[in-house]
């Protein structure tokens, strides 16, 4: 029975020493070393954000919430334009919240001005007016037109009319309002003016016009009358009538003395005829 025990106590104390020799590896904890605080969210106004930092020896992260600011973040400011009669306001909107901004900008002394509108023609006896208005606050301003300078003149220094014929010159006449015609004069009477500037061409040649205005100004032109272009012969109805190949006009007659040097003479109704015109001998 002691042998029993005696080898029941040797095996526990060679399992005890065989156990206490065994090497058991395990990790540490890491002992950081964390970097700077960085910003990852910002916070806003209205919103938190958050931050973090890093460990380089096992990247492990850390993070922590930064509390929202309450502070806005605004934009550019928009500016309703004061004007001369009433403020004006700037206003600008934070960009995460509905939350704004409003100051007021005094009202100007520059008036809006419209284009100026002519109320009174000027003459050349009376000023004229005109006026414009502010836009924003309806004042209106007044300015005086300064007379209208005095001046007669036609369109062309010279015109050309046939004898016979009539030219109104008064259509061709230009002066400055509120001045009107005195009077017509022609310098002889190849060609006539009446009262109301109509010219009669009489006589071939040239006479000069000159009108006189109430202001004094005086205008003139030259009137050259020509002649009448003489009618051309017409064809007869009927009749035989003669002509040449190479001829540009129709005879009445055969023994015309324009065709005796003609070998060939053409001859036929006068509606088949190729020439336009007769012939100033025979006709």
């Amino acid at each position: 029975m002691k042998k029993i025990i005696s080898k029941v106590l040797v095996l526990v104390l060679v399992t005890v020493f065989t156990a206490s020799s065994v090497v058991v590896t395990t990790y540490a904890e890491c002992a950081h070393e964390w970097s700077d605080w960085k910003e990852g969210t910002p916070a806003t106004c209205i919103s938190d954000g958050q931050d973090y930092r890093m460990c380089p020896k096992c990247n492990e992260t850390e993070y922590k919430t930064v509390p929202a600011t309450g502070i806005h973040t605004y934009g550019d400011w928009y500016v309703s334009r004061s004007s001369c009669g009433e403020d004006g306001e700037e206003v600008r909107r934070c960009i995460y919240c509905n939350a704004y901004e409003k100051r007021i900008i005094p009202p100007t002394d520059d008036h809006t001005w419209s284009d100026w509108d002519v109320t009174k023609k000027a003459t050349i006896y009376k000023k004229g007016k005109k006026q414009r208005q502010c836009l924003d606050c309806f004042e209106t301003q007044t300015k005086g037109i300064a007379k209208l300078k005095a001046f007669a003149k036609f369109t062309s220094k010279k015109y050309t009319v046939t004898k016979g014929k009539k030219l109104n010159l008064k259509k061709k006449l230009k002066f400055a309002k509120g001045d009107k015609i005195k009077r017509w004069k022609s310098s002889n009477r190849k060609a006539i003016v009446n009262k109301k500037g109509v010219v009669t061409a009489r006589k071939t040649g040239t006479t000069k016009i000159t009108v006189t205005m109430k202001s004094g100004k005086k205008a003139t032109c030259t009137i050259k009358v020509k002649a009448k272009k003489k009618a051309k012969a017409k064809k007869k109805a009927g009749g035989t009538v003669y002509w040449t190949p190479y001829g540009k006009v129709y005879h009445s007659t055969r023994d015309c003395p324009t065709l005796s040097r003609s070998k060939t003479i053409l001859s036929g109704p006068l509606s088949k005829c190729p020439k336009s015109r007769g012939c100033y001998v025979c006709y």
